[in-house]
């Protein structure tokens, strides 16, 4: 689903969907979103000077939509201009789970370490979150494919685990 690109001498994950015969990639450089799309790259600032920094950028299996982290905003969805067209609350690390679902995980700390953390699905058309996991097993850093069924997360302590979903409407 992605691989990986040198930029400025500096080793980034890119994770891109193919649309129209040309990929469509988003990185975060210096704090910024940068959208490749086979035609232009741009730089996006939806919330202008109020966000100093975005982390976490995934595009989506469409090739469509872009999932990021806004710092004091949460996790939002932008269109490939910029556009926001949800935001989606206090989550972390937002991967794609189809076109229409978010994974990501919802961390506390005290300012030094975590505390608890979870793993939840996040529909971003009526922006409800759903558990898939409880505070306490501190499930973390999500990876998705609505194709295969599947959500994979590592745990605070080091284990991995996958999840089989199955989602109906």
């Amino acid at each position: 689903g992605g691989m990986e690109v040198v930029a400025d001498n500096k080793l980034m994950k890119s994770v891109g969907s193919k649309i129209e015969g040309c990929y469509v990639y988003s990185v975060i450089k210096e704090g910024k979103i940068v959208v490749c799309d086979g035609k232009s790259t741009r730089v996006l600032r939806p919330y202008g000077d109020q966000v100093e920094s975005y982390l976490w950028t995934s595009i989506s299996p469409d090739g469509n939509k872009i999932a990021t982290y806004a710092i004091g905003k949460g996790v939002v969805i932008l269109d490939l201009n910029g556009k926001i067209l949800a935001e989606l609350g206090n989550f972390e690390a937002p991967v794609w789970y189809g076109n229409d679902f978010v994974a990501a995980m919802k961390a506390t700390d005290d300012g030094h370490q975590y505390t608890s953390s979870k793993i939840v699905l996040l529909d971003r058309h009526t922006r409800q979150a759903h558990d898939l996991t409880s505070p306490d097993e501190m499930g973390m850093n999500p990876s998705a494919s609505a194709e295969a069924g599947k959500i994979v997360y590592n745990t605070l302590d080091g284990k991995i685990f996958m999840l089989e979903l199955s989602i109906t409407r």
